[in-house]
């Protein structure tokens, strides 16, 4: 059948809990009291199993309270009701086997129940109800218990008013215990060690409210030991009383749980106005030290106030923004974690504008002389983005998404308390420059055109740099790398703008390879001619290596130049090729011959052929008296020469028609001879 039962979390709320039916079993939660409506005689006994207390009932039935023994440190107490009183069970003892005479503690608490307890209906034995009392249990002064303390007395009849039989009775203890002795707290606050009176129950209060939150059974040792859960870590005060077994309570003892718990941080914290101190609140009586340079050493330190404040003089004013740091460090040494304040910022602001890169808008930076932070605004004033000056004046900032092209962009540097000096501010600039220009190369040197103020990066054909150049304002570049290059390398260079834009690559291969030596033809004092590499660039020097001048071999490979003035008779001349890319070739040589040759003898000739003497090896021309050419032909070593002409030359005779006289007068005898000129030239 169901039983009434009240739970409560301790003894002084069981009379007003709430009644609920129990049908079979009920769970309860460590240091519980439990009140079942059922008085002593109905019932026959107890038992444990695992954590669960066992109530054997007249009836046949048993009433499971499950978890009363889950908590060793912290036992439930059960307590049935005689007369509309509550009277407690001792039944601490159980540890498996059944109690056949529990022991039972009258409590001047009203139990509370609307119905009777369950008595007759149980089954009592006969004459128990007027006779026996609390039938076949002892009865204990109630302070025994406390929670599941041990009791060790012995079975027996009803003693006293409520007995009737004539056993002489033992008189009362009256004596109580000793304090407690020995009390220490484990350094991890627990765990409860001490000594007492063995067998005696000590009664451990922890929240001062005079009601033992903990119980424990002294060994025959005189020692004892109380879990403490949750620990104690915050220097919490404990009480420690000892209840003999005739229900004696002796004198408190006291100690402190271990202080582990850092103490709160420091708050409302303040500076003064003109930074000349600091204020706040923190636990009291702990110590307060004040960080005033950010080296980690306290630079202040001050007792707190029992009221929680603290008050501290600087010697000298701090402000510029500078944070301050305070922590609170308890009687125990634990240290809170820091709060930070900063002084007030007594600057004026930032009197120069600070400096901004160019930018194609993926990334802002520059540099900062004065201030904490630089505010990025728009040309309309709309704030783009803020971002702190480090300590070495630099500072960055990266809007998202990234900026436009054209943006304008402004920059001023602010204070501590927000106030801005001059701004700086750039266009962005999101447009790549054109690809720059490369001049053929020996390796040597690379150059070429890009846009002016650009950065040239040159790479191989493997992306492996070999240096970089900076534009001039007239757009041309070069570089020298730290080893030639190469013959046939590629070389890649791209522009990269003040903004960070890149351009297109472009490329060329490097030529090492020389050209061929030039060809001199024999020279005279106004003109060296001669052949080369097409397209290469003569070089023209005297014997001494004194320069010349210089022409360049056109797609043919022929090159003249006039020297300016005539060179002098015997002047050794020098000639090398140049290609595009700057190799030069080996040189050929040859000397000027300014002297004119004396005048050829011309044999007489029927003009079939023409002959004659000259200066060996010199070019004999041939020309007739109006200076039109007949043709020329070289001198020999002897100085000999000869030309047939073709066809034969005639006589004047022969070769014009007669003229018309008149009649009256006889033609004119004309001589049989042509008209020739002669001239010599070295070869």
């Amino acid at each position: 059948m169901p039983v009434e039962a009240k739970i409560s979390s301790d003894l002084s709320g069981v009379r007003i809990a709430p009644v609920q039916a129990v049908e079979g079993s009920v769970s309860v939660a460590p240091g519980s009291s439990i009140a079942l409506n059922v008085a002593p005689e109905a019932v026959t006994g107890f038992s444990r199993e695992g954590t669960d207390l066992l109530v054997h009932l007249r009836t046949g039935e048993t009433v499971r309270i499950a978890n009363f023994y889950v908590d060793p440190s912290r036992f439930s107490q059960l307590m049935l009701v005689e007369e509309d009183h509550l009277v407690a069970a001792d039944v601490a003892q159980l540890s498996g086997s059944s109690l056949a005479t529990p022991a039972y503690v009258p409590m001047d608490v009203i139990a509370g129940f609307a119905a009777p307890p369950a008595t007759e209906a149980a089954g009592m034995v006969a004459g128990a109800a007027s006779g026996a009392g609390l039938g076949a249990g002892v009865i204990v002064p109630l302070a025994v218990l406390g929670g599941g303390g041990l009791i060790a007395v012995a079975a027996g009849g009803g003693g006293g008013n409520r007995g009737g039989n004539d056993t002489p009775t033992t008189p009362p203890d009256t004596t109580a215990p000793a304090a407690p002795s020995n009390l220490v707290v484990s350094a991890a606050g627990d765990r409860l060690t001490g000594r007492a009176e063995a067998g005696a129950t000590v009664l451990v209060d922890t929240d001062g409210d005079g009601t033992a939150n903990y119980t424990s059974i002294v060994g025959a040792d005189g020692a004892f030991t109380v879990v403490l859960a949750p620990a104690l870590v915050n220097a919490e005060p404990i009480s420690v009383t000892v209840r003999d077994a005739a229900g004696n309570v002796g004198p408190a003892a006291g100690t402190n749980a271990p202080d582990l718990t850092p103490p709160e941080n420091a708050t409302q914290l303040g500076v003064a106005a003109d930074g000349t101190g600091i204020t706040g609140t923190g636990e009291p009586g702990a110590t307060v030290t004040i960080d005033i340079d950010g080296d980690g050493e306290p630079d202040y330190t001050a007792t707190i106030a029992a009221d929680g404040t603290f008050s501290v003089l600087f010697a000298a004013p701090v402000d510029n923004g500078r944070p301050i740091t305070v922590r609170v460090t308890d009687a125990a040494g634990n240290m809170s974690d820091a709060a930070t304040v900063r002084a007030p910022d007594l600057t004026p602001p930032p009197a120069t504008a600070p400096t901004i890169a160019p930018s194609n808008g993926t990334a802002l930076t520059g540099t900062a002389g004065s201030g904490i932070a630089v505010m990025l605004t728009d040309a309309a004033g709309h704030t783009v983005g803020q971002a702190t000056i480090a300590a070495d004046g630099t500072w960055s900032f990266t809007p998202q998404p990234p900026l436009t092209n054209g943006t304008v962009i402004r920059v001023a540097a602010v204070n501590l308390e927000g106030q801005a000096g001059p701004a700086a501010s750039i266009t962005i600039d999101s447009l790549a420059p054109d690809a720059p220009t490369l001049s053929p190369s020996n390796g040597t040197e690379i150059g070429g055109k890009a846009e002016a103020g650009t950065t040239i990066l040159v790479t191989d054909g493997s992306g492996t740099p070999l240096g970089q150049a900076i534009t001039g304002i007239d757009g041309a570049w070069s570089m020298t790398p730290a080893n030639p290059v190469p013959d046939g390398t590629i070389l890649i260079a791209i522009a990269r703008d003040a903004a960070g834009n890149s351009s297109p690559p472009t490329s060329t291969a490097v030529d090492a390879m020389a050209p061929p030596a030039p060809t001199l033809a024999p020279p005279n004092a106004t003109t060296v001619s001669g052949t080369a590499e097409p397209g290469a660039t003569l070089i023209l020097s005297d014997g001494n290596g004194d320069p010349i001048g210089e022409t360049s071999a056109d797609s043919d490979g022929n090159w003249t130049f006039t020297p300016s003035p005539p060179l002098p008779d015997g002047t050794s001349v020098n000639a090398v090729a140049r290609d595009a890319a700057g190799n030069e070739s080996a040189s050929d040589s040859i000397v000027i011959d300014a002297v004119s040759p004396a005048a050829p003898e011309i044999a007489p000739t029927n003009g079939t052929v023409i002959s004659g003497t000259s200066e060996p090896g010199a070019l004999i021309l041939l020309t007739a008296g109006n200076g039109d050419p007949i043709g020329q032909t070289l001198a020999e070593a002897d100085g000999n020469w000869s030309f047939v002409p073709g066809p034969p030359w005639r006589t004047a005779r022969e070769s014009a028609p007669p003229p018309r006289m008149p009649r009256e007068m006889p033609a004119p005898h004309l001589p049989r001879r042509s008209t020739r000129s002669l001239q010599t030239r070295r070869a």
